[in-house]
């Protein structure tokens, strides 16, 4: 005894001396593979939702590790920085890039003038802006500008690192 899954009407006989079963089967192994396919789709996992960062609002006191990279600039290097009162009011060069820098604790921005800047890097058309954020706290982690993508020289990368609020 066979059984089959009839789709629409049968057919007649292909030219050439085929069967209608030939046909039918063609067409069970169509609609299962169409089957097998939704079920996947089905049973595919649903991404996780991405988390918010935090908002982040700058303490009047902290510090935090500056990495200053990129571009023809002076502030090239890593530095510790400390600011108090939303102001930078000292900071230590830790590598032999910075140890090259002549400008003053006011030339080393806070948190809030980096993400200041990548503001204004957008208000003002720069091609690429980016601004990473820590998951946790949403202080800023990472800000990079490209004025220019196709100028030489003209971008500013700063990477933060052990920030501490205090």
């Amino acid at each position: 005894m066979r059984s089959a899954i009839v789709v629409g009407e049968p057919e007649a006989a292909p030219a050439g001396g085929g069967s209608t079963e030939v046909a039918m089967l063609g067409r069970l192994i169509l609609v299962a593979a169409l089957v097998q396919a939704l079920a996947a789709c089905a049973l595919a996992p649903t991404p996780e939702p991405t988390p918010t960062p935090a908002t982040w609002t700058e303490p009047a006191a902290y510090s935090f590790v500056l990495l200053s990279q990129c571009g023809e600039r002076s502030l090239i290097g890593r530095f510790r920085v400390r600011v108090e009162g939303h102001v930078t009011v000292g900071f230590e060069r830790l590598d032999e890039s910075a140890m090259a820098f002549q400008g003053t604790a006011e030339d080393l921005p806070t948190l809030g003038r980096l993400l200041d800047l990548a503001s204004e890097a957008r208000a003002r058309g720069a091609d690429v802006v980016n601004v990473t954020a820590d998951p946790v706290d949403g202080h800023p982690t990472r800000v990079e500008i490209d004025w220019q993508a196709k100028a030489i020289d003209d971008e500013e990368c700063y990477a933060v690192s052990d920030y501490a609020p205090g």
